[in-house]
């Protein structure tokens, strides 16, 4: 494998891992804000249960989510993927490009 070869692998790595820290930090702020809590105290790894999250919660973060892509969220998503890391992942598998949900600005 070349240098070329090599530094255009590590190129797209670092444009996916934008697109996916684009995504995990809309989730984290927008949890940090329906959890009442420092956005530097949700962990994008840990469970949202482990964050305090409730069903009444994960409601309102799919609803979120889904005026922010303009698309239906199944609530189950959030169960499913139980992280922010996990969930912003399974979003990127299914709608494709990130950048489309950006990162919130308050």
């Amino acid at each position: 494998m070349n240098s070329a070869h090599v530094r255009q692998l590590g190129e797209q790595l670092n444009d996916a891992e934008k697109r996916v820290s684009k995504h995990e930090a809309w989730l984290r702020d927008t949890l940090a804000d329906l959890l009442e809590i420092d956005r530097t105290q949700v962990s994008v790894t840990q469970t949202f249960a482990e964050l305090g999250m409730d069903s009444l919660v994960g409601l309102r973060l799919a609803r979120k989510l889904q005026d922010r892509i303009d698309e239906e969220v199944e609530l189950e998503w959030v169960f499913d993927y139980p992280s922010i890391r996990q969930l912003s992942q399974f979003l990127d598998a299914r709608f494709g490009e990130l950048d489309v949900i950006g990162v919130n600005a308050g």
